[in-house]
């Protein structure tokens, strides 16, 4: 298990706990993660997320006007940049994130797919995550979220799929605790979050991690505590420092033999206008006693659109502590050998405009069909309607690569194209369809 990391106010922008998390973007790739283990690892984000969600569908007056489809990343390991994955996601008409489905560009067999269901306030309530990497079996977790608004406390069961007995059984279980007297949904600030392991022998939940706030007059302290020898050790601590134009994070930790605290990283978020516009991530050089680069992330935005008139996935912690729509970013890795940054990846964000319908194409969904996908050479087209269609190609920047008129059961050949994802876009008459589709 990982240490709990804290975000409690909405203007921090961007915590340690969020840089190291892109810091560790390439292991990401290698080793899938569901996004909702920050059910368990990170209430805090848990709670962000479910917070926003929660405002958006309490205030009927919000007109979305664009949501985020996809996520498309990609890396730079030699002369060029390749596609390593790509996030879709699907809503519900009110806007609520039912569906976050990760794939490897490189691996179209691996993926992550997550599925959310909520209350009638917008409170996210359960969630199925399922999993496949790289030929390994299939790996199924059940997360349940429960609000107990008497008590002021949340708790998030996780299960996980035991394919052998066809059920499911208990791994973790995360309680936040709150001081809040009007305790209804709940707000960032918290007061303490344990995580428990079931024990399989006993039958009983015993706690093993857990963490402390504390609000300072510009910032907050969150401490980390393990279970051991029979009682709670400290172990680790996050300082967070706030100011106008920047958030400073501080991770130490505590040897509780010895009594020393011991840095190890630092993050320091730059923003304007509410958006922030770099991260940097340090580590802790003990030998020189001085804080040594790591990592750097750069943000673009788009102006015209802000937070309110989007509607996002349900991992929305970057999002919902920006004030606009989020369109780019790069990330840069520190070389003291050649003392320069040098990019090694890079997102793009890709919208369309919120129908709350879900409707937003005149074809039915039934009408027309493509297969294989993934494709190695061809894609074979059925047309139920019979009629002749164009056929565009765009690869995910929205470049036209591609065009050709089908008729159904025709082949479109795209051996031509590089392995990656495609965007084929499907036109007859006034209608219109745009199906995703993967080269392998």
């Amino acid at each position: 298990m990982k240490t709990l990391f804290t975000i409690l106010m909405m203007s921090i922008l961007l915590s340690f706990s969020y840089a190291q998390k892109h810091d560790a973007k390439h292991l990401q790739e290698q080793s899938p993660r569901t996004v909702s283990e920050n059910f368990i690892d990170h209430p805090d984000k848990m709670i962000k997320m479910i917070g926003e969600q929660f405002r958006k569908n309490q205030n009927k007056a919000i007109d979305f006007k664009q949501k985020l489809d996809s996520i498309l990343r990609e890396y730079h390991p030699e002369a060029s940049w390749e596609q390593s994955s790509i996030n879709y996601f699907e809503y519900d008409e009110k806007g609520n994130n039912i569906i976050d489905n990760k794939i490897r560009v490189r691996d179209p067999g691996s993926y992550l797919k997550n599925e959310f269901s909520y209350d009638s306030l917008g409170r996210v309530i359960s969630t199925i995550s399922e999993s496949v990497f790289e030929g390994m079996e299939k790996d199924i977790m059940s997360f349940k979220v429960e609000y107990h608004d008497s008590l002021k406390y949340i708790s998030t069961l996780m299960k996980e799929w035991d394919e052998t007995q066809q059920e499911f059984f208990n791994v973790y279980l995360s309680e936040v605790y709150y001081s809040d007297t009007n305790f209804v949904i709940p707000s960032e600030h918290y007061d303490s979050a344990f995580v428990s392991e079931w024990n399989i022998d006993t039958q009983k939940w015993e706690r093993f991690s857990k963490e402390t706030i504390s609000i300072l007059e510009n910032g907050y302290e969150s401490i980390e505590y393990q279970y051991m020898l029979e009682d709670w050790k400290v172990v680790a601590k996050t300082e967070v420092i706030v100011s106008d134009e920047e958030t400073t994070s501080i991770w130490s930790q505590y040897d509780y033999q010895t009594e020393i605290w011991t840095l190890e990283s630092k993050n320091i978020d730059l923003y304007e206008d509410g958006n922030v516009i770099q991260s940097n991530s340090f580590y802790w050089n003990a030998t020189d006693e001085i804080w040594d680069a790591g990592s750097r992330e750069e943000y673009v935005f788009n102006f015209d659109y802000s937070l309110i008139d989007l509607v996002l996935p349900f991992d929305n912690e970057f999002f919902i502590t920006s004030n606009n729509m989020i369109t780019h970013s790069e990330t840069m890795q520190w070389f003291s050998s050649s003392e320069e940054w040098i990019s090694n990846g890079r997102e793009s964000y890709h919208y369309s405009a919120f129908s709350p319908t879900g409707i937003e194409s005149d074809f039915e969904v039934s009408t027309i069909q493509i297969y294989p996908n993934p494709a190695h050479d061809f894609l074979k087209v059925e047309i139920s309607s019979m009629e002749k269609i164009e056929a565009e190609i765009y690869n995910i920047h929205g470049s036209l690569l591609q065009t050709e008129t089908v008729n159904s059961n025709d082949i479109i050949h795209i051996e031509n194209l590089k392995p990656g994802v495609y965007l084929l876009k499907l036109k007859g008459g006034s209608e219109m369809q745009t199906q995703k589709f993967i080269k392998k």
